[in-house]
């Protein structure tokens, strides 16, 4: 879902490989995505894998790093490492609970009658590409 937020696209191509355990479930997969813009991004998940939750961008022009980007503790206030040109910059997030703010936002779409930050058809895009990648990966 980071990749398709960031690119604004739906990816036309995928990839992935998975491992698959004895329950059925895909324990660990690695995927490469592949955007109208030209944009290629991978990731790799695992629910047998220690808990990690980083994004990286890279281009031509710089790279930004974000160690703890995903459900970081309500506690913890998450860095964004910034490379551009000669430069180099830390942005010190805000802590917050990440559930609660997505709970906050639909509950403020429905008592201000405006739609969420995010539709429900984000979520069904993002799953249908998780599908294909599952899908790619049983083969």
């Amino acid at each position: 879902s980071a990749m398709r937020l960031m690119t604004g696209q739906e990816p036309v191509a995928g990839k992935a490989l998975a491992h698959v355990g004895a329950s059925g479930v895909d324990e660990w997969l690695s995927a490469v995505l592949e955007f109208p813009n030209g944009a290629i991004g991978h990731f790799d998940c695992g629910v047998r894998a220690q808990r990690t939750h980083t994004y990286e961008i890279r281009g031509t022009k710089g790279r930004i790093l974000v160690e703890q980007a995903f459900v970081p503790e309500p506690h913890e206030q998450p860095l964004v490492r910034w490379w551009h040109d000669d430069q180099y910059e830390v942005i010190t997030m805000p802590a917050a609970n990440q559930y609660t703010l997505m709970i906050e936002d639909f509950a403020d779409s429905l008592l201000n009658n405006r739609p969420p930050r995010y539709a429900g058809q984000d979520g069904v895009a993002n799953m249908q590409v998780i599908d294909r990648l599952l899908a790619d990966a049983r083969r």
